[in-house]
């Protein structure tokens, strides 16, 4: 994941020297906006819903200081929200996708939730991750992996000490 990173602040300095060339040439500050928009930004936002959660402090430190750099040089508006804002948004559309698509790619790991007669709280969505192994994602398979192993290392011991 830090090679990702890496390559994409890389990748939008490269965008930032097209995006002076461009102002330099006389584009006109709103389609400026668009341009960053579309190419540095939409770079940086590539897949954050599967990554964001995992990336270190620094590197989120890094990318959003990227953004606010695009900002205080006139790239973006004055009134862009921050990285932190468009990855929360972006994750909030995945979600509402998932849930309101029958047929998307990830709506197999969330399994409808039981219908109780009890009058609990509403919730706002009516999934529970599946307790199927096979369906989890691979970092929950390696921890229920470790466990296993060290349930069948107990149960060795016990047996070799009875």
């Amino acid at each position: 994941m830090t090679d990702h990173i890496t390559t994409t602040l890389s990748t939008c300095s490269s965008s930032t020297h097209a995006l002076r060339l461009l102002r330099s040439h006389g584009l006109q500050p709103h389609y400026l906006h668009l341009v960053a928009r579309a190419t540095t930004v939409a770079s940086v936002l590539y897949a954050v819903p599967a990554w964001w959660g995992f990336a270190g402090e620094g590197y989120c430190h890094r990318l959003g200081r990227l953004v606010s750099r695009m900002r205080r040089s006139g790239y973006l508006p004055p009134d862009f929200p921050g990285l932190a804002a468009l990855s929360e948004d972006a994750d909030a559309k995945l979600f509402h996708s998932i849930r309101h698509n029958s047929t998307h790619v990830l709506r197999h790991y969330l399994i409808d939730k039981p219908v109780h007669d009890c009058s609990l709280r509403g919730r706002a969505h009516n999934f529970v991750l599946s307790r199927t192994p096979a369906l989890w994602p691979t970092r929950h398979m390696k921890t229920d992996q470790i466990y296993s192993v060290i349930g069948n290392v107990n149960l060795i011991k016990y047996l070799l000490f009875i």
